[in-house]
This record gives structure tokens, C-alpha cells and sequence, in this order.
């Protein structure tokens, strides 16, 4: 997976800015209803977010006024890119693992 200089860097700022406690969850209320891959959620009402749809698309940003669910908030977008599925889920769980290298 070939990421540019500024998609790194955008990356590893978000990832600076993330909360230590929650850990992330898997939200499937989005899966279900809008048919997306996999939604890393990391907070209740808001937070940070990542995604991954069933065409590739890596999305990182954050939500808020997720009440009375994830399913309610609005969802900023803060970097989207285009990659096969598997690397798509690849880059998530990396972020995953311990804020991941990228």
C-alpha cells in the first residue's frame, strides 16, 4: 500500500489527537443499515472514527451528536483514499494495534 507524504502525515496528526480510553469498537448498527464494511468507532455521543467500505474506501474523522446512536451522528470526514479492500483493512487494524506505524 502506497500512501502519499501528506495522507501519512494527516494520518499520524489524527492519530496524535486520539483518545487513549475507549478502545475502539466495531459498530454493526452501521454495517446493517448503510452496508459498510467495517466502522471503527472510539466513544459514545462522539469521537474519532474510521472506515472502510466494501469498495476500498479508508475514511478517518470524527462524529458528535450520536444519540441515541452512532446511526444519528454527523460524521466529518477528515482524509478519504481509495485503496484495495484488503489494504483498506489492513491500514484500520494498524491504527488499531497501539496508534500503529504508518
Amino acid at each position: 500500500m502506497d500512501l502519499s507524504k501528506t495522507q501519512k502525515a494527516t494520518i499520524r496528526d489524527w492519530q496524535a489527537k486520539l483518545p487513549v480510553s475507549p478502545q475502539w469498537t466495531i459498530d454493526g448498527v452501521l454495517f446493517y443499515n448503510q452496508g459498510t464494511e467495517l466502522t471503527f468507532i472510539k466513544g459514545a455521543e462522539a469521537g474519532p472514527y474510521m472506515q472502510v467500505t466494501k469498495d476500498g474506501k479508508f475514511t478517518i474523522g470524527t462524529y458528535e451528536i450520536a444519540f441515541p446512536h452512532i446511526s444519528d451522528g454527523i460524521f466529518t470526514p477528515r482524509l478519504e483514499i481509495e485503496l484495495s479492500i484488503q489494504d483498506a483493512k489492513e491500514l484500520s487494524f494498524k491504527i488499531i494495534k497501539k496508534g500503529g506505524k504508518i
